[in-house]
């Protein structure tokens, strides 16, 4: 399973549309699909079905979990990207005197002079 499955399933409850959705992330339709197919065949359930008269996806008892699940797992996956790359773009930087930087860390005197 790939994350970027969850991301599809998620978008095509909301959009109803396997034409929509493969459009938003600039794939196929056929990606669109497979991932879906992926989903289903990794829980070894239908997540939905299509209503006959509206054409609408309703969500089966299963789909509804992962939908749940799905909406939390991209939440906490955006806030982790987020969190790391908040941590990579701060460093410390602090001075020191010369003298004390000498005694106390000379192996990073040394690295930093070199």
């Amino acid at each position: 399973m790939n994350i970027k499955d969850l991301y599809y399933f998620q978008r095509l409850i909301s959009t109803q549309s396997y034409t929509q959705t493969a459009a938003d992330f600039h794939v196929s339709q056929p990606t669109i699909s497979q991932a879906i197919k992926r989903l289903e065949r990794h829980f070894q359930v239908t997540l939905f079905f299509r209503q006959a008269k509206t054409k609408a996806l309703v969500l089966t008892p299963s789909g509804q979990q992962l939908l749940l699940a799905a909406n939390d797992i991209i939440n906490n996956w955006q806030h982790v990207n987020e969190s790391i790359s908040h941590l990579r773009q701060h460093t410390l930087r602090f001075g020191i005197e010369p003298s004390v930087s000498e005694h106390y860390l000379p192996a990073l005197t040394r690295a930093r002079f070199a």
